[in-house]
């Protein structure tokens, strides 16, 4: 598999992201009604333990609860192209169609992943749609060696008809080294031309610790043309015990003009497990996919490691952890802090939809701000009680 950066070695432990109180927040179940008076902004989709519940957002970010939640499906949630929704089970891949409400209806097409190329690396770990909604990336990574090692990685690609919504395999981008591990799911450019996810893996021979950014081509049909390798030019932090480092890229997201956010931690070698603290950059994407960056060590902020996204706009982003941070992004320039958020709980995946709305979920709540640039404010009912919550599971569609 292609990578931006050589090997190292790693002997660390991945800290929470740390941040301080902004407001206070209310922990009942205030705010969720089952009546709207206005057209919603987006719609808002929670899995629990009794099927997905749906939510109707306002222009203030309060939701209300779609009548028919919770939706039966299969597998877990995806997301949606606005027509479809998309879940996974552990090879199948289900649709359904989404009413003019926003209701999810009775399952129109599924595909098993097994009987299609990139099927050997395991069973599914997750999917991702393009831009346009129209592609789905299936990856497989689970299968291991008698020690533990993954022994492949796949993305599989899935075209999805219209008005049918019935799925076509379109090809996969397999990697059959022996040592892969763990990857993520992909990340693409604001104009769909290129897709980029952190991979990771162990040697087994020595008990070194890879890593890289590993980026792929699309084609126009949707499929990923071939593995290519980003370059990854990470500023270079000061010199210790005069020993050389490399960059470990541990999240990154996407701007709608092509520009990728990057967390990584720079670690020397030798002596081995020497780290300094995880830095946010932005870099850009060139024709190619080629990543450059014109930040410097000083200008890019300390972070801690944890899933991030971009709002629509690209001018905000967030990342979660600990708890929730929030940063100026503006281009290739140098990312700045913004605000920290203090919650009372882990926060996982993290959405966006078009009219500045930040959905965060918790292990038990849903928590809602509407963020601009210049302001932060709370929803009002947030943080959202959702009885029987299943974690990771947050789809956002906006309106």
């Amino acid at each position: 598999m292609g990578r931006a950066v050589g090997a190292f070695r790693l002997a660390i432990c991945l800290a929470a992201l740390s941040v301080v109180p902004a407001f206070t927040q209310t922990t009942d179940n205030e705010g969720i009604s089952n009546t709207t008076s206005a057209a919603p902004v987006a719609y808002v989709y929670v899995q629990t333990n009794k099927g997905v519940n749906l939510y109707d957002a306002a222009a203030n970010g309060k939701l209300t609860m779609v009548k028919g939640s919770p939706f039966k499906t299969s597998g877990e949630m995806i997301g949606s192209n606005g027509k479809y929704f998309i879940t996974l089970g552990t090879f199948w891949v289900h649709v359904y169609p989404v009413e003019s409400n926003g209701a999810i209806g009775k399952q129109v097409s599924t595909i098993n992943t097994q009987d299609y190329d990139g099927a050997a690396c395991g069973s599914t770990s997750g999917a991702t749609l393009d831009h346009t909604g129209q592609s789905l990336y299936v990856l497989h990574y689970n299968a291991e060696d008698q020690d533990g090692n993954g022994i492949c990685a796949a993305y599989q690609t899935f075209n999805i008809a219209k008005p049918s919504g019935k799925l076509t395999f379109n090809g996969a981008a397999v990697n059959d080294t022996t040592s892969t591990g763990p990857e993520s799911l992909l990340t693409f450019t604001g104009n769909d031309k290129f897709a980029y996810a952190i991979d990771d893996f162990d040697e087994p021979t020595d008990g070194t610790f890879y890593t890289g950014l590993t980026g792929f081509a699309r084609e126009s049909n949707g499929a990923l043309k071939s593995w290519v390798v980003p370059y990854f030019n990470a500023p270079t932090p000061p010199v210790q015990n005069e020993s050389l480092w490399q960059p470990f890229p541990t999240a990154a997201t996407t701007d709608p003009t092509n520009h990728v956010a990057i967390t990584y931690y720079p670690v020397w070698d030798p002596p081995k497990g020497v780290s300094a603290g995880s830095k946010l950059g932005s870099f850009t994407a060139d024709s190619t996919g080629n990543l450059t960056t014109t930040n410097t060590w000083d200008d890019m902020p300390d972070v801690g490691p944890g899933p991030m996204k971009m709002s629509p706009a690209g001018n905000l982003l967030a990342i979660s952890g600990g708890g929730l941070a929030i940063y100026h992004f503006n281009g290739a320039h140098p990312i700045k802090p913004y605000k920290t958020i203090n919650v009372n709980e882990a926060i996982g995946p993290i959405q966006w939809d078009k009219t500045n709305h930040l959905f965060a979920l918790g292990t038990a709540r849903l928590y809602v701000y509407t963020i601009t640039p210049t302001s932060l404010s709370e929803a009002p009912g947030s943080p959202f009680m959702i009885p029987g919550l299943v974690t990771n599971s947050l789809v956002v569609v906006p309106r």
